[in-house]
């Protein structure tokens, strides 16, 4: 068995009390507070991403129900300028003849000129009519790039009793509303459709650049699952936590995503305070358990020395004082010892000095007899 100083054990004791419940801080932070703080962080995401869907929905429903009631009128009835004015969701709308033949459309103020060049186009073979006509229900496109506008946009058809009428949703239009209620910088809103195609982003970069972004692992699961989906991605240089969930009536995604950076910067800036504060309550603890361990193993090798005194018979005349009581038991102990090993000296003495003139007065008696 290993012998070590007083003074040292007292001092690894005390660091193991400082510094054990330091590391089950820690543990407690990595396997327990992050993994919560990530949960919690996929959950706000999820509830901006539904809040999103449902304004996506919303502005699309809009225009969806201007042009079922186009199509509701009979044709030379739809009164195509009012009902495009009335809303902001719809860009154009089209009345389209049986035979494909565009009968009237109505523009926004700033592409009416354009009105003339669209009458007469025949769009017979446009995937939205064909499908329209054919199953008889309303129905949303892919999206596709304006003739009109050359922008992204997306096109719902409703058919008629003598008509159909699409109606076009400029996208640049959804970009405007994810800017308008993004209000921090490292916040990243995409709308893609069900190819991973983004149709509008709050930063208007990557709809200009018909951005495919299918390719993300995290993408591809929530399209292919259609359920809310958090993970991590790697995206323009930057390594994101996002969630993405579904826009049922057009199956549209939506993915809501922050930079980590971001995301646990506060978490991170707490954490190092509160670090920081262990690590100076850690060396103060360490520096008076080595003081109080001193002053212990002090009075311990006093205490100790006048054991030794003891042991070679020397006097005592001041014994140490201590404020602890085990100390001063220990102390009045040692001093009990000492006063009967002084007595039984000093018997001790007597009886030799005894002893001894009784020995030189034998020859005296016996000279007598």
């Amino acid at each position: 068995m290993s012998i070590h100083p007083l003074r040292r054990v007292l001092t690894l004791q005390s660091l193991a009390a400082i510094i054990l419940p330091f590391a089950v801080m820690l543990l407690l932070g990595f396997f327990w507070i992050l993994p919560h703080a990530s949960k919690d962080v996929g959950e706000r995401q999820i509830l901006l991403a539904r809040a999103v869907g449902m304004q996506v929905e919303s502005h699309l429903e809009t225009g969806a129900a201007i042009v079922r009631a186009a199509a509701s009128l009979r044709r030379g009835n739809q009164h195509l300028e009012s009902l495009l004015g009335s809303t902001d969701a719809m860009g154009s709308l089209y009345e389209i003849a049986p035979d494909g033949t565009v009968l009237d459309v109505a523009l926004k103020q700033d592409y009416k000129e354009q009105h003339d060049d669209q009458i007469g186009i025949n769009l017979s073979r446009n995937p939205l009519f064909l499908e329209v006509t054919k199953r008889k229900k309303a129905l949303w496109s892919e999206t596709f790039l304006s003739v009109i506008y050359g922008g992204l946009v997306v096109a719902y058809g409703a058919p008629g009793e003598d008509a159909t009428v699409i109606g076009e949703v400029d996208l640049a239009l959804l970009t405007k509303f994810l800017q308008r209620i993004s209000t921090e910088k490292e916040l990243l809103i995409l709308i893609v459709d069900h190819k991973g195609q983004v149709v509008a982003d709050n930063n208007g970069l990557y709809t200009a650049q018909q951005l495919n972004i299918g390719n993300i692992q995290l993408v591809r699961d929530g399209i292919r699952s259609d359920a809310d989906t958090t993970g991590q991605f790697d995206f323009s240089g930057s390594s994101m936590t996002g969630s993405i969930i579904q826009i049922k009536s057009v199956d549209w995604h939506v993915i809501v995503a922050k930079t980590n950076a971001s995301l646990y910067r506060t978490p991170i800036y707490i954490s190092l305070i509160v670090l920081a504060g262990i690590l100076i309550a850690v060396c103060c603890g360490v520096v008076t358990s080595a003081y109080l361990a001193q002053r212990l193993a002090s009075r311990f090798d006093e205490l100790t020395g006048h054991a030794q005194d003891i042991a070679q018979g020397k006097v005592i005349s001041e014994w140490p004082l201590s404020s602890v009581t085990e100390f001063n038991q220990l102390s009045r102990s040692l001093r009990t010892m000492a006063d009967t090993l002084h007595q039984q000296e000093t018997v001790l003495r007597e009886s030799e000095e005894k002893y001894r003139l009784d020995d030189n007065n034998i020859p005296l008696r016996v000279a007598l007899i």
